[in-house]
Parts: C-alpha cells; sequence; structure tokens
C-alpha cells in the first residue's frame, strides 16, 4: 500500500527513503517466486514500483467493478494484469485483498502509506487465515497508530530496520 489506499483528498508523498525501501527489496526479492498486488491508482509508492520493475515482476492491481475508461486505459497502459473487485467503490477493494490472499495463501503486506482503508486491510491481514506477515513503515503516523494497537502483529521498517533484510531474514527462517 503506497497511493491507492487513500481518500481523494490526500494524496502520498514519495520520499528519498521510501523509494531506496523499494529499491532494495526489488533487487533483493526475485520474480520467480515474488509477484506484487497494487490498488487501482497507480499513484504514490506503487507508481514508483510499476516504473522501477526491471526484473520483471509480475504486478496484478486490483480494480473496482465500476471505472472510467481512462482509468482502464491508464492500467492497459503500465503493464499490470488486472483483477476485478466485487466492490464497486476502490476505497472498498481491500476486502478482495482479504478474500483472494490473506484468507487463501501466505503473503507480506508492505504498508507506506493510506488512511482508513489501509488500516481496515492492516486488521483484514491480521485476521486471515493465511498467514500475512504485516510490515509498516515507521514514518506513517496514521498506520502506525493502528500497528501498535495490534500489539506484536506488525513488524516496522525504516533506515535502520530496512524491509529488504526484514523480508530476506524471514525467508531464510
Amino acid at each position: 500500500m503506497g497511493g491507492s489506499f487513500n481518500s481523494e483528498k490526500r494524496a502520498t508523498r514519495i520520499t528519498e527513503e521510501g523509494t531506496r525501501q523499494i529499491d532494495e527489496l526489488l533487487e533483493a526479492l526475485s520474480p520467480d517466486e515474488y509477484f506484487f498486488v497494487i490498488g487501482n491508482k497507480l499513484r504514490g509508492y506503487e507508481k514508483y514500483l510499476l516504473e522501477h520493475n526491471r526484473k520483471g515482476f509480475l504486478i496484478f492491481a486490483f480494480v473496482p467493478t465500476m471505472i472510467s475508461r481512462e482509468e482502464q486505459r491508464k492500467l492497459t497502459a503500465a503493464g499490470v494484469q488486472i483483477r476485478v473487485s466485487t466492490e464497486s467503490e476502490g476505497m472498498g477493494i481491500y476486502k478482495s485483498f482479504n478474500y483472494e490472499i490473506f484468507e487463501r495463501r501466505p503473503s507480506v503486506l508492505l504498508a507506506f502509506d493510506g488512511n482508513s482503508s489501509a488500516e481496515n486491510m492492516i486488521q483484514e491481514a491480521r485476521n486471515g487465515k493465511g498467514r500475512a506477515t504485516i510490515f509498516v513503515w515507521e514514518k506513517s503516523s496514521v498506520l502506525r497508530e493502528k500497528a501498535l494497537s495490534l500489539e506484536g502483529y506488525v513488524r516496522f521498517f525504516d533506515a535502520d530496520h530496512p524491509l529488504a533484510e526484514q523480508i530476506g531474514r524471514l525467508c531464510k527462517g
């Protein structure tokens, strides 16, 4: 999460530290073993991920059932695989992430930014049967508050605790 899970009134601001976290993660992971699932807006860190996917990771985007022609063109041009949510509104697609991912398979949730729908997705990942490991960026005050409320179910990442290193330790353990 890092662009699609905000209201229209709040945009994700990309930082050098955030892009470095993504760059290191893309370098450390293998496209043969991992894929990414993003929201429908193609903004913020999700857009950055798409633009810097030099290793050719599969990237899926959950989209609401109701999108404009312009949104459809933008998604098609981005080259993402599209998965249609059962939700008609973008802020409700977190429910499809839950059903399609968190209830069915082991996963990793990377939360860079977001508001209430992002908080809901963190909760869904926590409650899912598929064993999700949840990472929240320490600098995201809204998501940090939600993460702290889950006491022990969320890991934080920042410059001192890089995401790529933490995921690398998970894969070895």
